[in-house]
């Protein structure tokens, strides 16, 4: 249950930077979910229900299916390249500009 709750908070927190990045849904969706998963924890925990225990795995999952849609580094690289949609980010201003920025992303990975 420990495992859960700090799931639970690593995503609420998830969910309040998301929001100071400008991403509303994701970030309300993220701190819903954390909530309820820290809440789910608690229950269970307390009452060691089957029923809660289902709901938690499903929360579990839920969280899961949510970080699929979280845009990493990479994306938000590809967003902001030549051949990127450049919705949310500003586009590189010059090739040397998007070379520098891959090669600093690959040495971090």
């Amino acid at each position: 249950m420990v495992g859960a709750v700090i799931i639970g908070v690593a995503q609420v927190v998830e969910g309040i930077v998301s929001l100071g990045e400008g991403q509303i849904v994701f970030g309300i969706g993220s701190i819903l979910l954390g909530s309820a998963t820290v809440i789910l924890a608690a229950i269970v925990a307390k009452l060691a229900l089957g029923v809660v225990l289902v709901i938690a795995l499903l929360l579990a999952a839920a969280n899961y299916v949510v970080s699929l849609f979280k845009r990493d580094d990479f994306q938000k690289w590809l967003d902001r390249s030549f051949f990127g949609k450049q919705e949310h980010y500003d586009a590189f201003k010059t090739r040397l500009e998007q070379r520098e920025a891959f090669k600093k992303l690959a040495e971090a990975n």
